[in-house]
């Protein structure tokens, strides 16, 4: 492969890649137990715990089995939590708490499959030729 046809693959390259962005904090949504925020200059990523915006009440939605629980926000007044935990215990059955309750669901929906032929042989790729550039440029600019 000519030269000059390496150096337009590797600017093609760096002008489509794909950049990390920093999260506004004000507009990031977190998700899950803590959320990583990336720092610039391909820093490693620093976990942030994520608090709830208020406390949780643990409701058992069938009583007597701890197993079955939810979490409902503390600030709702009586009468609403009471028809909240009412209107949960109500459905408890829609919950599924493993994947044998998915009863009427289809495995094919939650199940991944490959495509691919148990007695063929994998083929290993290539080597990019990305790397043999950096080195190049790096050391003409040295």
């Amino acid at each position: 492969m000519s030269k000059l046809l390496k150096e337009e693959r590797k600017e093609c390259w760096r002008k489509h890649q794909v950049k990390k962005i920093l999260p506004n904090e004000e507009k990031t949504r977190r998700l899950g137990p803590t959320a990583p925020v990336l720092r610039p200059e391909g820093k490693e990523e620093v976990p942030v715990a994520v608090q709830p915006v208020e406390e949780l009440l643990t409701v058992e939605l069938i009583p007597g089995d701890p197993g079955k629980i939810t979490k409902i926000g503390s600030k709702m007044k009586g009468d609403v939590r009471e028809q909240v935990i009412n209107c949960l215990r109500k459905n408890k059955d829609i919950f599924a708490w493993t994947p044998q309750d998915l009863e009427g669901i289809d495995p094919g929906v939650i199940t991944h499959h490959l495509n691919l032929d148990p007695t063929i042989r994998p083929i290993k790729s290539r080597k990019s030729d990305i790397l043999d550039l950096r080195k190049i440029k790096s050391s003409r600019e040295m």
